[in-house]
């Protein structure tokens, strides 16, 4: 039950700090938004990274988590007291970035370890609750109706003290991994040099270019289309389904395979990109919503996709590096070019004319500039489709030849 404990109170902390940092971030720093984004970026990879390396070069896991859990507390909490400076705020940033990851590198090596994959999804999903709760919290304070705190406020100066029980629970996980097989770090590297890798890197690559556009922000699209109040309701509704969705998941592994899950990330993907491109011109408050519930399909997917790749392809005592590297290489890299990208065009000047000399208007004139990216988002995701088919094929092939040895 500790796991479940530990991942509800991470995951609460988390959720309070992604409701408010897209619109932290662009409300003060308009101009320089991207860079204080590419610092979080930048960081999460290298937290996956020091964090599988560390733990399978000592074996260790408690006093890793012990330390990176304690310190989320203070990074987190110092993230929002520097509205006036972009470059403390980046700094935050990164610190932030690389702690989470790191942790949630940390606590889920332990579980798959400890539970195996198929719990592993089930478990996980206490912290999709958290998140869940989270985020009514800050939505229910942000109704004024209830005269309370606004909820901006509370997620950002007060969130951090919800890792403490996380942090006290860190002591109840395993001292040492469970392998005992020597690691050296170019095994990883050779490793990951396998067909099916290279392809599986490129892939996600691509998906995590597009994803970026999820967590940086579409909270601001929401907030100018809605209001503040709705983008801590969004993050609430992105998550309701991933609870029956985790508990559902091995299940359909077990029929259809690994795959089928990364074929509905991207399919979920493509849809909700598409309803939100839509929502820029033909607005419809329940569509967004609609795209908010396809939130489950699209992170949940992948992410386990390839959990459950890895587990079955990589050697137990290489699993935290490899998935490290697959961190650096596809998400580290997706993540920062989708937002150099959508970031500077995002702030270039929209030709209001493209539309208009057809009698297109938007329903937020400032929305209007989303609608490219919510289309580019959206076609790199069917785009990468017919690749997934070929990494089954690479997959079936692998598994034919390592029979016939």
């Amino acid at each position: 039950m500790q796991y479940v404990f530990l991942f509800f109170f991470f995951f609460t902390g988390l959720g309070a700090n992604l409701a408010n940092l897209s619109p932290y971030v662009l409300s003060h720093f308009p101009d320089t938004a991207k860079l204080v984004f590419l610092a979080l970026q930048i960081s999460m990879p290298l937290g996956n990274l020091f964090a599988g390396w560390i733990s399978d070069k000592t074996a260790n896991i408690r006093i890793f988590s012990n330390l990176g859990l304690g310190l989320l507390v203070p990074v987190q909490f110092f993230l929002y007291r520097f509205p006036e400076s972009a470059y403390y705020s980046a700094f935050f940033s990164f610190a932030i970035g690389f702690l989470l990851t790191a942790n949630m590198q940390w606590i889920s090596i332990a579980l798959l370890e400890d539970k195996g994959e198929n719990r592993f999804s089930r478990i996980r999903s206490a912290g999709t609750v958290g998140f869940m709760c989270i985020q009514l919290f800050l939505y229910l304070l942000a109704d004024t109706k209830w005269g309370a705190v606004p909820g901006t406020d509370i997620g950002k100066n007060f969130g951090a003290f919800l890792y403490l029980p996380a942090f006290f629970l860190s002591f109840s996980l395993p001292k040492q991994r469970k392998s005992k097989q020597t690691f050296h770090f170019k095994d990883a590297l050779q490793f990951i040099q396998q067909k099916f890798f290279l392809v599986f890197f490129l892939v996600s690559f691509c998906y995590y270019f597009s994803y970026q556009l999820i967590d940086n922000y579409l909270g601001k699209y929401i907030q100018i289309s809605i209001g503040l109040q709705a983008v801590f309701f969004s993050w609430f509704v992105a998550v309701i389904l991933e609870i029956p969705y985790l508990f559902y998941l091995p299940k359909i592994v077990e029929k259809w395979g690994n795959f089928a899950i990364l074929y509905l990330s991207l399919i979920s993907a493509a849809i909700r990109f598409s309803l939100l491109a839509y929502t820029v011109y033909y607005f419809s408050e329940g569509l967004l919503w609609l795209s908010q519930t396809l939130h489950s399909f699209v992170y949940v997917g992948f992410y386990m996709g390839a959990i459950y790749c890895f587990r079955q392809k990589v050697p137990h005592h290489l699993y935290g590096s490899v998935f490290g590297l697959h961190s650096i290489f596809a998400q580290s890299f997706g993540f920062a070019m989708g937002n150099l990208v959508m970031g500077t065009l995002l702030a270039k000047p929209w030709n209001q004319n493209l539309f208009h000399q057809w009698g297109i208007l938007p329903y937020r004139v400032q929305g209007e500039k989303f609608f490219l990216l919510f289309v580019f988002a959206a076609s790199i995701c069917i785009l990468l489709l017919p690749t997934i088919a070929y990494l089954k094929r690479i997959w079936h092939n692998n598994s034919s030849q390592s029979e016939n040895i």
